[in-house]
């Protein structure tokens, strides 16, 4: 009797698994292809910046890190003094507000929030001093104090501060890791030049369109 031999079942398990395998790998080609192409495409969403239509945050690119030595004794930025005002008033130009969206809108940054806050604190305790009737605390002072609480509990920095001393111990800041702040106060500054640019061409347009008005009489 003629017997005729099947094909072994292992040169097509073989050929199945291998074109498994290829189809897993251009899978994974596939994917990590259409990855790098959505990492390039920006991924925040265009906003209108009208009512409640506006980014949680500024986006003006990752800030840098910049070491930063405490100097808690600097003679800058004192309580007292011709230079003090000016100093602390220079630490918010404009007041510290951008005008975002096609019709710039006005914010302010949490940042210099803070920093006015500090120069508020620090006004109205040369105030009390100069004028002993002033009052100790006024509203605007204690919603700075607020502010300043919550946005130290917001940051939670938990960089170490050394404790030297007995029994009077003293806090020794070190140096710390910061972000720049000087990218903000780069990008504030394009903001508010483009905003005065665009407050001018506004005035502009107007005085136009008044020259144009047809006379009543």
């Amino acid at each position: 009797m003629l017997h005729t031999t099947s094909p072994s079942p292992r040169p097509l398990s073989f050929i199945f698994l291998t074109l498994v395998l290829a189809f897993n790998l251009t899978c994974i080609v596939i994917i990590k292809t259409a990855g790098k192409r959505g990492y390039n495409k920006p991924t925040r969403a265009s906003h209108t910046y009208l009512g409640t239509d506006y980014p949680r945050t500024w986006d003006i690119g990752t800030l840098a890190p910049v070491l930063a030595s405490s100097e808690p004794d600097t003679s800058r930025y004192q309580m007292h003094g011709a230079d003090a005002e000016a100093e602390w008033e220079a630490m918010t130009p404009g007041h510290g507000f951008v005008h975002l969206g096609d019709q710039h809108r006005q914010f302010s940054l949490s940042m210099f929030h803070q920093i006015r806050c500090l120069g508020i604190i620090r006004g109205e305790l040369v105030r009390s001093e100069d004028d002993e009737e002033a009052p100790a605390a006024t509203e605007l002072t204690e919603h700075c104090l607020n502010y300043l609480r919550q946005m130290v509990l917001c940051r939670s920095d938990c960089a170490l501060v050394p404790v030297l001393g007995k029994p009077d111990p003293e806090l020794y800041p070190d140096t710390l890791l910061c972000t720049d702040w000087r990218q903000v106060y780069a990008a504030v500054a394009r903001n508010q030049e483009d905003h005065r640019q665009w407050i001018s061409a506004q005035a502009t347009s107007s005085h136009v369109d008044t020259m144009f008005i047809p006379s009543t009489q």
